[in-house]
């Protein structure tokens, strides 16, 4: 992997020993604030937050990228998994301020090794643990110790090993480990959620600030069928928030009807009466949304940082409605055009709700600005009606800067 990314907050799973042990404090964790988002794995399973730590330095070592460790983590007593490109490793903290690594040798080419990382560690996917009892760094230290200089088929089969001789179950199945040996088995498919952007990201939003709160967060779950198609056309998950500080009726105070024209074209016509018709909206959101997963309140800096920077190198314009009880966007690009455009349209997005305000496209440019637009050819807000929506916006999200864009 040549960027960065954190997959934050797997806990380790209790076990006799961890029981009735003191739970570590994680503090502050990370060195800075990074975009972080909710990403779906293979299966339909909801990682609550995937940290986007690309924005790091990387320095060069012959054909490896390695990250400063320090410049990702606050303090030093994380304990945390990389899987990089091409092996995996385990760190730890050494005791004495600083790091150390237990690294491993696919096809048992060489024994695995500990090392001192010297505050650098390989750029790729990393997979803190938190939650861990007090005292099992000194027990994986002394796991690592016993494993050193042993040879393993993989890399991941040594950590595997270090972390069931360390009394506690952070990996699912470590009493099996002879039968585990791939990143895949370890992660599932984590490494397909959390994949790298292609462009800067936005700058972070200044950490002593009081940010308003009062936002509940929740993220669609699909069926089982539509989970497994995402492999192959992407996530198409809806975010909902919802707040009661700021009264939409007091920005928007009139209602949207879908596909108002009087007299509508013959494409607008087969969208109303078979595309989107509101059985076939139904249908479709039975199997997109067939439930929803409360990620919890959220502050408006962390909707900010949910949202991925859209810039030319990277398309990340989200379509944007607002109703009287909810903010709902659905990201527009991802992986296929056709479904994109199926998946992400205002009136699935709605679900036909009697009461939609607004509706148009949103998007976080690569300075932080928050944009929005009218862009809807299914409830064609008026100008006055995106000024008013961006009004709403900005008392809902104070802290943000939010613009309007004429332009359709």
């Amino acid at each position: 992997m040549s960027e960065s990314i954190i997959l934050q907050d797997q806990p380790a799973a209790a076990t006799p020993t961890a029981v009735a042990a003191r739970a570590r404090s994680t503090g502050a964790a990370y060195a800075s604030r990074f975009e972080r988002r909710p990403e779906f794995e293979l299966w339909g399973s909801l990682v609550p937050d995937v940290i986007d730590a690309s924005s790091v330095r990387k320095r060069m070592v012959e054909d490896l990228e390695f990250i400063r460790i320090a410049d990702v983590f606050a303090g030093n007593s994380e304990i945390f998994i990389g899987f990089g490109k091409p092996n995996a490793y385990l760190v730890v903290p050494d005791g004495k301020g600083g790091y150390q690594k237990f690294a491993g040798k696919s096809l048992k080419l060489a024994p695995s090794r500990i090392e001192d990382t010297r505050g650098w560690v390989q750029s790729g996917i990393l997979l803190r643990l938190k939650n861990l009892p007090e005292g099992i760094d000194v027990a994986i230290r002394a796991a690592m110790e016993k494993h050193n200089n042993v040879e393993f088929w993989t890399c991941v089969n040594a950590i595997l090993h270090v972390l069931s001789d360390s009394g506690f179950g952070a990996i699912p199945d470590t009493t099996e480990v002879e039968r585990r040996y791939m990143p895949y088995a370890l992660m599932h498919a984590m490494l397909r959620g959390a994949r790298p952007p292609k462009a800067p990201v936005a700058p972070a939003l200044p950490a002593d600030v009081d940010y308003a709160g009062g936002l509940n967060v929740m993220v669609t779950r699909s069926s089982l069928a539509v989970a497994f198609l995402r492999q192959f056309w992407g996530s198409h998950a809806l975010f909902m928030a919802s707040q009661v500080r700021v009264k939409i009726s007091d920005f928007l105070t009139g209602v949207l009807a879908p596909f108002p024209q009087p007299n509508p074209d013959f494409v607008t016509r087969v969208k109303k009466a078979v595309l989107f018709s509101p059985l076939v909206v139904k249908g479709i959101r039975r199997l997109l949304a067939c439930d929803y997963i409360s990620i919890g309140n959220r502050l408006e800096c962390d909707v900010y940082d949910m949202l991925r920077t859209h810039s030319q190198r990277a398309r990340n314009i989200y379509n944007l409605v607002l109703t009287d009880e909810h903010i709902i966007i659905a990201r527009i690009s991802i992986r296929a055009r056709i479904i994109d455009w199926i998946l992400s349209k205002h009136v699935l997005m709605s679900g036909y709700h009697p009461a939609v305000r607004f509706a148009g496209e949103i998007w976080k440019d690569e300075h932080g600005v928050i944009h929005i637009n009218r862009n809807s050819g299914t409830y064609q807000p008026t100008l006055e009606q995106l000024q008013s929506a961006a009004a709403f916006l900005r008392a809902v999200f104070p802290h943000l800067t939010v613009v309007i864009d004429e332009a359709l």
